[in-house]
């Protein structure tokens, strides 16, 4: 793969996560809360703590299974070198895998408490269509954040490994 190859899986993984989350999410916060007629900030039912715990989650999960796929083809010699300009200062031997999922999670649900506190702050109170359609767009766009440098790093960090082989 050529550095246009690269930029084109990258396109295409960003892509198929923002939908798949689009969909699943907005799914399952439709499924979950479609009994209560008005979801408030904070208060039960609430719509703030279920973003910001699928902002961790979301962000740190994605970060894992994106890194892993792509270590694993970076292993078996299928993926591009990464182009200078996506690579990373760190080297891949330095990079601590868990760590970086931990930061991508807790970075993810900062992100989703101040994405709360301005709906909250902005519209108050959702509907429950409203909230679905506004939760599977936000975990869509975190989930598509994420995968760049989860690629990146996954990438990186398979060359190194197969290079000490």
């Amino acid at each position: 793969m050529s550095g246009s190859d690269f930029e084109d899986h990258l396109r295409r993984s960003v892509l198929s996560n923002f939908v798949f989350n689009l969909i699943i999410n907005g799914g399952l916060a439709w499924w979950l809360l479609g009994k209560a007629s008005l979801l408030t900030p904070w208060q039960d039912p609430a719509y703030g703590p279920d973003l910001v715990i699928t902002g961790f989650l979301l962000c740190a999960i994605v970060a894992a299974i994106v890194m892993e796929i792509n270590r694993r083809g970076a292993l078996r010699g299928e993926a591009a070198p990464v182009p200078a300009r996506w690579a990373s200062r760190a080297t891949a031997s330095d990079t601590n895998r868990w760590g970086i999922c931990l930061a991508a999670g807790l970075l993810g649900a900062a992100v989703s408490a101040i994405a709360v506190i301005a709906c909250g702050a902005w519209v108050g109170a959702l509907t429950v269509p409203a909230y679905a359609i506004f939760k599977g767009v936000w975990a869509g766009l975190l989930a598509a954040v994420v995968v760049v440098p989860a690629t990146v790093l996954g990438c990186e960090r398979g060359r190194a490994d197969h290079a000490r082989s």
